[in-house]
C-alpha cells in the first residue's frame, strides 16, 4: 500500500455558480461517481435567480459548504472559493462541467509525485451545445506547446517560443486543471482586473515559480454553450486578445513576475509591439473609433 492510500490528502472541489441549474445537477453527479474520496466540496453562489441552489442543496455524496452571497462576479466568486478551501488541492470544477470518475485520482497521483509540482493538466473533451465560432479553436491546447513532459519545470514551458502563440491558453481551463492550495498562499489569488483570462495569467505566474505535471489522458469535459460567460464577452464585443496584451504588460512590468527570465520578457515584448501594431491597423481599417482604446494600450506598452 502506498502513502497515497494510507494518507490521501484532502481534496477541495470549488464550484463557482451563477444561475447555473440547467447543467449544475451534472457537475454535481460527476463528483458522486469519482474514485477518489478524500473530498469536500465548496459551492459558492453568486446571486442565481434560478434553482442553482436548491440543486446545490439536494447533493450528499461528500461534506459539502454552500455559501450564498451578493454578486461578486466571476472571478471574485473563484477566489471565494479559494479562500473557503481546506484542503491540501483545489479541484475548479464549473458548473457547466464535468469530471471523469477517475479525473481526481489520477491529478493527485500526479501531483504528489514531487513537492515542487504546482500544477496539474490533463486535456479534455470539448461538448459544444451551440454553433460558436470560437468553440474550434478550444480543440487540442495541450499540442501547441512545443515540447510536453509528465513533469517539467513551469519556466520551460515559458521559455517556449509556443508561449506568445495562438492558442494562448496552453493548459485550458480551471476545470482541467489541480492546483496545490500552497500556491496561492504563495504567489495570491486569482487577478480580477483580467475578467476573460484571469487563468491564463495565474498559469504563467505559477510557471515561474513551481513544476508542471502533464497528464495525458482527457479527465473532464468543457461545455461550450451561449450562455456562459466566454460566448457573452465573446458576443458583446470583448475580444480576448485584448486581455492577451494586458497580461503581457503585466508580466513586463508588475512585481508578480519579477523573477521572469530575460529570454521571456524580450519575447514577450516583441510580439506586444508587433500584435499591437497589426491591430492597430487592422481596426482603423474596420472600425475608425477603435483607435482610441488601440493607441491607449500602445502608449501603456510604450511605458514597459
Amino acid at each position: 500500500m502506498n502513502l497515497l492510500e494510507m494518507s490521501p490528502p484532502l481534496v477541495s472541489v470549488c464550484i463557482p455558480t451563477y444561475n447555473g441549474s440547467n447543467f449544475l445537477a451534472y457537475a454535481l453527479e460527476s463528483i458522486s461517481i469519482q474514485t477518489y474520496l478524500s473530498i469536500e466540496v465548496i459551492v459558492s453562489d453568486d446571486g442565481s435567480q434560478d434553482k442553482t441552489l436548491d440543486i446545490a442543496f439536494q447533493y450528499s455524496a461528500h461534506p459539502i459548504r454552500i455559501y450564498a452571497h451578493g454578486r461578486l462576479g466571476p472571478v471574485e466568486n473563484w477566489n471565494f472559493c479559494i479562500r473557503q478551501a481546506a484542503g491540501k488541492y483545489i479541484k475548479f470544477l464549473f458548473q457547466d462541467d464535468y469530471l471523469e470518475s477517475t479525473c481526481i485520482q489520477r491529478l493527485v497521483t500526479a501531483a504528489e509525485a514531487d513537492p515542487g509540482i504546482g500544477l496539474v493538466f490533463s486535456p479534455r473533451y470539448l461538448k459544444i451545445d451551440d454553433d460558436l465560432g470560437y468553440a474550434s479553436s478550444l480543440r487540442g491546447l495541450h499540442l501547441s506547446w512545443s515540447h510536453l513532459n509528465s513533469v517539467q519545470q513551469g519556466l520551460d514551458l515559458l521559455k517556449d517560443p509556443a508561449l506568445v502563440k495562438v492558442p494562448y491558453n496552453k493548459i485550458g481551463e480551471p476545470t482541467n486543471t489541480l492546483i496545490s492550495k500552497q500556491v496561492f498562499d504563495a504567489i495570491g489569488i486569482f487577478d480580477p482586473f483580467f475578467q476573460q483570462l484571469p487563468d491564463l495569467e495565474m498559469w504563467f505566474r505559477i510557471m515561474q515559480t513551481y513544476q508542471v505535471a502533464f497528464v495525458s489522458e482527457p479527465l473532464s469535459t468543457f461545455r461550450v454553450h451561449r450562455e456562459q460567460e466566454t460566448a457573452r464577452n465573446s458576443q458583446a464585443g470583448n475580444h480576448a486578445w485584448q486581455e492577451v496584451y494586458w497580461i503581457w504588460m503585466k508580466m513586463l512590468n508588475h512585481p508578480d513576475f519579477s523573477e521572469l527570465p530575460h529570454l521571456v520578457r524580450f519575447r514577450v515584448k516583441k510580439e506586444l509591439y508587433v500584435g499591437l501594431a497589426r491591430e492597430f491597423i487592422h481596426s482603423v481599417r474596420r472600425d475608425p473609433w477603435k483607435r482610441i482604446g488601440l493607441m491607449h494600450l500602445i502608449r501603456c506598452s510604450l511605458m514597459s
